[in-house]
């Protein structure tokens, strides 16, 4: 009863998804399934419903039980110890925001999206330059003879477009990650005159599409498969795939060890969700600021940062009502640092090297670990490795202590990036915390 009592509270300004994950976990969903490979699929549940919170805005129980009949468990095999340790990692386009790979292959860049029909309303929430959030909506034309409105048509419009610049961003993610070599693949076909026909608009292909057609190497295929044969030929690798059913889950038994990933988010019965999203935007703001041709004195809150500064809430799950107040927080943090000499030193893409959100790889002797480093830079020969934390101290206690105390909570993570980063490059190693609350840099000390 105190479970659900606190995931109703948390409904009005949290995204559906995120109160959905935590109370699965309140009630011990993970000890529910048969091993903790079918976390997976729970996984792709959540994604599924908080890409349907971003496109309809609001739900109701047809679209998502729609979405949900269209999931399908995945089969579970039986790895080899070679393939195990295989390099290859299969992941989405969103996934990929921050990682770096030698190689990159984004398959099919051919394929559509849904068909865009013509919707009984279009609307948009948007921001006005005092704050307030609105609506506008629009209502479709009743008779096909009839002629849409002009805010009917713009907001189509606008929703086709913003969709196109999202496929555009994200292809670009995407083939950002490559380091070495890139491969994208497409299915083209040619006109009467034996021309490429360009891709429709919403191909992620026609957003290269000169490129493409300039430095593709064609092929063609000897055999056309029928797949409209025995449907016991097309199961991948002779897995079938098959959908999960609900009778696969057992009596709600949590077990520390199943519970894999989901417990590694550090969610928490009072796990504050809007703590973290603000932290997220903090330092999406950092970073941007880094890459800065000139540093600002101070940011603020109303103007073009602020929309930044939304998008990056309400992409963590804040409401864009919440979003909105919380911006305040976010610049207060991020003044602090401005106006800090120590911060603007931090914020100086001038140093010898200056790294951001910077991926460094390690072999532990089991498996490859990935990090993500929030400042990197090199400094009169040493290099200061600097994590950005968004906490500060409670009501009574003491900075100095507030900072050992975190310095001694962060100390292996530190030691783990520096171990990394010396592996790549050795030399003098300073690491260090910098609280944005606080506008102070806490240096983690060296054993002598």
């Amino acid at each position: 009863h105190a479970v659900m009592e606190r995931a109703l509270a948390k409904l009005e300004g949290v995204r559906l998804r995120l109160v959905l994950e935590e109370t699965w976990l309140d009630l011990g969903g993970p000890g529910c399934v048969e091993g903790s490979a079918y976390l997976d699929d729970v996984e792709a549940f959540f994604h599924r419903l908080e890409a349907l919170e971003i496109e309809q805005n609001s739900l109701n129980p047809m679209i998502l039980q729609r979405a949900v009949d269209k999931l399908y468990a995945r089969e579970r095999v039986q790895l080899t110890g070679a393939e195990l340790n295989c390099a290859v990692q299969i992941m989405t386009l969103h996934k990929s925001k921050g990682l770096e790979f030698d190689w990159v292959v984004i398959p099919a860049l051919d394929r559509t999206g849904g068909r865009d029909n013509r919707a009984i309303l279009e609307w948009r929430d948007y921001t006005s330059v005092s704050g307030a959030t609105d609506l506008l909506l629009a209502v479709r034309a009743g008779d096909k003879a009839e002629e849409d409105s002009s805010l009917y048509s713009w907001l189509r419009h606008d929703r086709s477009a913003r969709a196109r610049l999202e496929q555009q961003r994200l292809l670009y993610v995407g083939m950002s990650r490559a380091a070495n070599r890139l491969f994208c693949t497409a299915c083209v076909t040619r006109d009467n005159k034996g021309n490429l026909r360009r891709p429709a608009a919403d191909q992620l292909l026609a957003c290269v599409w000169e490129t493409f057609v300039s430095e593709a190497e064609e092929s063609v295929a000897d055999e056309v498969i029928d797949i409209h044969g025995d449907e016991s030929e097309l199961a991948y690798g002779g897995n079938r795939i098959r959908r999960l059913e609900l009778n696969s889950f057992t009596a709600p038994i949590i077990s520390a060890g199943r519970v894999n990933r989901f417990c590694l988010q550090g969610l928490a019965p009072d796990f504050d969700f809007e703590a973290r999203a603000v932290g997220t935007a903090i330092h999406a703001v950092l970073e941007a600021l880094v890459l800065e041709t000139v540093l600002p004195e101070s940011l603020a809150v109303r103007g073009g940062w602020q929309g930044r500064v939304v998008s990056s809430l309400v992409a963590s799950g804040l409401s864009e009502m919440r979003a909105v107040e919380a911006c305040a927080e976010v610049f207060e943090h991020i003044n602090k640092a401005l106006s800090d000499s120590t911060g603007r030193w931090i914020l100086d893409n001038s140093h010898t090297e200056s790294h951001v959100e910077f991926p460094v790889e390690m072999w532990t002797g089991s498996e490859v670990q990935l990090f993500i480093v929030d400042r990197v830079i090199v400094v009169d020969g040493e290099r200061w490795i600097i994590d950005y934390k968004s906490s500060r101290p409670r009501e009574g206690e003491d900075i100095d202590s507030f900072c050992d105390h975190e310095l001694a909570k962060y100390r292996s993570q530190l030691e783990r990036y520096a171990d990394a980063l010396n592996r790549l490059k050795p030399m003098p190693t300073r690491m260090a915390l910098y609280f944005t609350a606080l506008g102070k840099l806490a240096e983690l000390p060296i054993p002598d």
